[in-house]
């Protein structure tokens, strides 16, 4: 029996691979950590909230936030996401 393996093992033999693993799913947590405060930005807020499912004439599929660097893009988009109450269903 040990020769027998033994041997295997030396041949190669595809018997003794392991069997394939079923992938793990994993639900995407990539917001960053939110800000103790943030303000002046009111009317961004509620345009942005307008834009989520539900509030809309019509579902948006891309919204964009742009701006120059430093002005705090991804803290409006964060706080506009988690702000509103509402959870994206990839949980971003």
């Amino acid at each position: 029996m040990l020769r027998d393996l033994h041997t295997a093992i030396l041949r190669h033999d595809r018997s003794l691979e392991p069997a394939p693993t079923p992938p793990v799913v994993t639900t995407p947590a990539q917001l960053p950590p939110a800000l103790p405060s943030f303000v002046g930005r009111g009317d961004a807020l509620a345009w942005l909230d307008g834009l989520l499912p539900g509030k809309a004439a019509r579902p948006v599929v891309v919204s964009a936030v742009f701006g120059t660097a430093g002005v705090g893009k991804t803290a409006l988009a964060c706080i506009g996401r988690t702000g509103s109450g509402r959870s994206s269903p990839t949980g971003s």
